[in-house]
């Protein structure tokens, strides 16, 4: 592991950040939720196991740059951190259950099994649907004025 870490290290020293302030992270997150906001909506046509599952890994992604920068508005930002690591988890365990239903499908004794699997993965696509509802609500520009303007709050 440490000699990944240096590896790494070595790589990074090359990398140059060519905008300053927010504008140098901005990007980055306007792109994580925008597609997590898409994601919610193929969901709300679609909600099949493969669009859920792709909707997680979009939520995450969207998440890992908000518990980045959430220690610099901690109050503001721990309900958001907080939703979308709700989120993921109902989405990865609507994952899962899909997993677990495959395998009910190949086993005689998971016949028994199957309803409630099918009727758990319903009620956690339905919560999903209504938590993507509110997390992901505003425009894109709109949250990103919100992060900024956090950012120059911690920037004071």
């Amino acid at each position: 592991a440490l000699a990944l870490l240096r590896k790494a290290q070595r790589r990074c020293r090359h990398w140059q950040v060519e905008e300053k302030g927010f504008k140098a992270i901005g990007k980055g997150l306007a792109k994580t939720y925008k597609r997590a906001r898409g994601g919610y909506r193929n969901c709300r046509k679609d909600p099949s196991p493969e669009r859920l599952h792709d909707w997680r890994k979009r939520v995450k992604y969207h998440s890992y740059h908000v518990r980045l920068l959430g220690p610099l508005w901690e109050p503001m930002s721990e309900g958001q951190r907080a939703g979308l690591s709700d989120l993921a988890r109902m989405l990865g365990d609507h994952h899962d259950l899909e997993s677990l239903r495959r395998w009910l499908e190949k086993e005689e004794a998971g016949a028994r099994w199957r309803g409630a699997v099918r009727q758990r993965m319903g009620e956690l696509a339905e919560d999903a649907l209504a938590s993507g509802c509110v997390l992901l609500a505003l425009k894109p520009k709109d949250l990103m004025a919100v992060f900024e303007k956090w950012w120059r709050a911690a920037a004071e």
